[in-house]
């Protein structure tokens, strides 16, 4: 059984005037809820025996209407702009190899002769069963750099005189013998 609410015509407070006016104005316009918790009912909404302010007319009710609200108009439709293609990226050519080894990244190690380069990078190996020593310079001559291990991974970018220029995995670069050395 519904318990019997209680409303009595009190000022409320300046806090809650402004919400149940729109919730007057919701259930005036609306036909109330039937008690069933619609669209804001007071009914619905009260606590009972909670003091309410209730309009003597919708007049009170600041800017409601019971007219029904006209239908907004639609926008004309407006041309849409064709897209502009996106262009296809063009391949950049890459520099030949010993233009893309400075001096910085010789770190004190020789340049090969222009005439030495490959015309790409290749993939090898060292095929020595023992350690070898890659060297700052094509030959015997040259101090060693570091050493490297039977199966160390290395690209070989240049051959001169016998001996490799390559550039080893940590990418420092140097040189080693060519026998000792194979391509995959």
């Amino acid at each position: 059984m519904k318990q019997e609410r209680v409303y009595r015509k009190k000022k409320t407070a300046a806090a809650l005037a402004p919400a149940l006016t729109v919730l007057i104005a919701l259930t005036a316009a609306f036909g109330g809820c039937g008690g069933e918790g619609g669209l804001g009912c007071l009914g619905c909404v009260t606590e009972p025996g909670q003091e309410v302010d209730i309009p003597e007319s919708t007049e009170q009710l600041a800017g409601v209407s019971d007219e029904p609200t006209a239908e907004p108009e639609t926008p004309a439709p407006t041309e849409t702009p064709a897209p502009t293609p996106t262009p296809s990226p063009v391949p950049t050519e890459e520099p030949p190899l010993n233009e893309q080894i400075t001096d910085e990244m010789l770190n004190g190690a020789a340049r090969p002769r222009d005439d030495a380069w490959y015309e790409s990078a290749r993939p090898g190996f060292v095929a020595h069963e023992g350690m070898i020593a890659v060297r700052f310079g094509p030959g015997l001559a040259w101090k060693e750099r570091t050493v490297l291990r039977h199966n160390d991974e290395v690209t070989i970018l240049a051959e001169q005189d016998g001996w490799t220029f390559l550039r080893i995995a940590d990418g420092r670069l140097g040189w080693v013998g060519t026998t000792l050395l194979a391509e995959k």
